[in-house]
């Protein structure tokens, strides 16, 4: 027992000395909340939404009459490069362990996504399930609004999940890097808009944005478009479909893909809808349903938005493995079938 006091005595002293009798607080270091990457005159532009308390007049080491967040921002010609700057700028340490979001703006392009997120990825502070967003302009959506009663990092979560259990968008997080688009070579996210004036300026999820190894494809997927594609995944809170004009809104969803090997790969698709309420003419919602999502899977077949590859992996894994590697191949020939009831 007085071998163990010992120790933990040694321990302490340690720490005072190499601390020089100080307790580090919550302003050694600064703390990220979000990040926004965009094209830069060097190759990327980043910005850092950091957390800042401003103590003066207050009891506490927060004043909640006050912002307690500002941005820095720092262009070099990779992700590594501009984190180094940064910390420079922030005058200590950046942690970015309580990252909530990072915003990818749409004219950014890189040789390789590893140039992107290689160094989140080795820092093993950032949670996996980081998510991820597009923007037009990624500085403006951290920086929105940095001053008194500001959104910051925590509300934008919210906004995402609320919209992707409405089926408006997808959701992306940093392990999807790794598990979805480096297999099949793309990734949709949210599309984050700010909209209205100076101040009834409010954030939204106008829809999704197809993420690629070297930048942003074209494509852009409404909310519209969302709502049918989200009604493939296993995720289904109750949503809004619009069609024909006629809005039906959802209960449940039964779902049934599957894949076979008739004349080229051929994906078939069987959805069973519960709507709520009743006293609808729904039948009639079946045909021009089926015919508008077919249409959505055949125009961004080769991105995958709804991740048709994981259930090929369950169905078919010979299949998956031998095109593990080069699934547009795959997908260049696939034919869909769709059945809606």
């Amino acid at each position: 027992m007085k071998r163990l006091d010992v120790i933990l005595l040694l321990v302490f002293a340690a720490v005072v000395i190499l601390s020089n009798g100080r307790t580090p607080g919550i302003t050694d270091k600064s703390i990220v909340h979000a990040i926004g990457v965009d094209k830069g005159g060097e190759g990327m532009s980043v910005t850092l939404q950091i957390f800042k308390p401003e103590a003066a007049g207050a009891d506490t080491p927060v004043d909640i009459s006050k912002a307690n967040f500002k941005t820095l921002t720092a262009e070099g010609k990779d992700m590594a490069d501009c984190l180094h700057k940064l910390t420079g700028k922030a005058g200590g340490e950046l942690f970015l362990g309580h990252m909530q979001l990072l915003v990818i703006g749409e004219g950014v392009r890189f040789s390789d996504i590893g140039d992107l997120v290689s160094p989140l990825r080795d820092d093993k502070s950032i949670y996996p399930g980081l998510y991820l967003a597009c923007a037009e302009n990624a500085r403006d959506i951290v920086s929105f609004p940095i001053k008194e009663n500001a959104v910051t990092a925590e509300n934008y979560r919210r906004i995402i999940e609320n919209a992707a259990a409405g089926g408006q968008s997808f959701t992306a997080r940093l392990i999807d890097v790794d598990n979805c688009l480096s297999v099949c070579g793309s990734l949709a996210m949210p599309y984050l808009e700010l909209s209205g004036s100076k101040e009834s300026r409010c954030l939204e999820v106008t829809g999704s944005r197809i993420l690629g190894r070297q930048g942003f494809y074209d494509d852009i997927l409404t909310a519209k478009n969302c709502s049918l594609l989200t009604l493939l995944c296993e995720s289904f809170a109750p949503r809004t479909v619009t069609i024909d004009g006629t809005q039906l809104h959802l209960s449940r969803v039964s779902r049934s893909i599957n894949f076979e090997q008739r004349e080229g790969l051929v994906c078939h698709i069987a959805l069973t809808l519960t709507p709520q309420g009743n006293g609808q003419d729904l039948e009639r919602l079946s045909q021009p349903l089926s015919a508008e999502l077919l249409k959505l899977l055949e125009s961004c077949s080769r991105k995958d938005p709804a991740r048709l590859f994981e259930q090929l992996r369950l169905n078919n894994p010979t299949l998956f493995s031998q095109y593990r590697n080069n699934l547009g191949e795959l997908y260049e020939s696939m034919r869909f079938e769709v059945e809606i009831k």
